[in-house]
């Protein structure tokens, strides 16, 4: 009995002591890891920071934004400026140069990815709080729309930035943007886009 119970202390024993040992060299890595591959853990931080503000609107302090920015693709990175811009007030001095920034970010970004959707829109966006509405900013629409004409994602704030940019929307982006419309008939605003579309 003796002995039994002495065995099973000891695979008790040696069981925890490899958890220990197994976390010990989990947690290693992780420390070596992030020393010899800094760029994969800076990455992984930018694309945390980036959902945190996309999915979780969860506010950023510029530093953080910066650091994250970096590593991001410029049309992600311009989302980020345009959300610390709306923080800050899109008519002030800090809000409108984080908008400046954004729209630098997107144009370098659609130079080597032109077929990005969410840049177009971002851009578009970007232009009208900039500007106000604008034959750019009409164009930039018109691409995203012809691009990705069913994005579940992109539809709303596409079709919140066709009521302003409709006049100076071109006919191909008017044709883009007749399914978004067609789901709206129902509605009041719906009808009179399409009223004037015709």
């Amino acid at each position: 009995m003796a002995t039994a119970v002495t065995t099973a202390n000891t695979t008790r024993n040696s069981a925890a002591l490899g958890a220990v040992l197994f976390a010990a060299l989990g947690a290693s890595l992780v420390v070596v890891g992030a020393g010899r591959w800094p760029g994969s853990y800076a990455a992984s931080f930018a694309e945390v920071t980036y959902r945190q503000a996309a999915l979780l609107g969860a506010p950023l302090d510029e530093a953080t934004l910066d650091r994250a920015a970096a590593r991001l693709d410029p049309s992600r990175a311009a989302f980020l400026d345009m959300r610390l811009a709306q923080e800050r007030g899109l008519r002030t001095a800090a809000g409108r140069a984080r908008l400046r920034r954004a729209a630098g970010e997107l144009e370098r970004g659609l130079r080597l990815a032109p077929a990005d959707a969410y840049a177009w829109t971002r851009r578009a966006a970007v232009l009208v709080q900039l500007a106000g509405a604008s034959e750019s900013a009409a164009r930039s629409l018109s691409f995203a729309l012809m691009i990705a004409p069913h994005d579940r994602r992109l539809g709303p704030i596409q079709f919140d930035l066709a009521v302003v940019l409709w006049p100076q929307m071109d006919v191909a982006g008017h044709e883009a943007l007749a399914p978004q419309l067609h789901a709206f008939a129902a509605t009041a605003l719906g009808q009179s886009l399409l009223a004037g579309a015709k």
